[in-house]
């Protein structure tokens, strides 16, 4: 096994942050809501907030990289404060199979215990992430079918839900 460090992002780490959302976005426009091109036109500035108001995790290797991230959102609305939603995990081609997406995963869902569940939606054909997610716990509620538009191909995605109250 590869090791890396896991630590939460702030603001400061904005600049390689920008790097591997940029990196994700365009290997991978189909697992992304978000548009590279919109993304890449973004001041750093941009990163630096959507990391202040969002925990975001991250792997680095030991030269200090940042090589896979995670996000997670807390809503603060009184209606859905109970639920935590997974967002933009990605980790590098040449670190899957590393274990590190399963941290990153893991270490998100223990930061979310106080709440009852957690939210996600992974491309339909990314069959490595929906078996990460199924060997945490997630289960399908449901699949956004043609949720993406990307180069002329519709892409479905597959809603998965984590009940904590299940896993104590």
């Amino acid at each position: 096994m590869r090791s890396f460090i896991l630590r939460r992002l702030t603001s400061s780490d904005s600049v390689g942050y920008r790097a591997i959302r940029l990196d994700g976005l365009q290997r991978h426009p189909e697992a992304f809501g978000a548009d590279y091109a919109r993304e890449r036109s973004e001041p750093d500035a941009f990163f630096a907030a959507l990391l202040q108001n969002n925990t975001v995790l991250a792997g680095f290797d030991p030269q200090g990289e940042i090589v896979g991230v995670t996000g997670l959102r807390f809503h603060p609305g009184q209606k859905q404060r109970h639920v935590a939603t997974i967002w933009g995990m990605y980790v590098l081609p040449e670190w899957r199979g590393s274990g590190l997406a399963k941290t990153l995963l893991m270490t998100a869902i223990a930061q979310a215990r106080e709440c009852i569940s957690i939210r996600l939606a992974v491309s339909a054909t990314n069959a490595a992430a929906t078996a990460l997610y199924r060997s945490a716990g997630f289960t399908t509620y449901g699949t956004d079918v043609a949720a993406l538009y990307v180069d002329g191909v519709f892409h479905d995605t597959v809603l998965m839900r984590l009940d904590l109250t299940a896993i104590g």
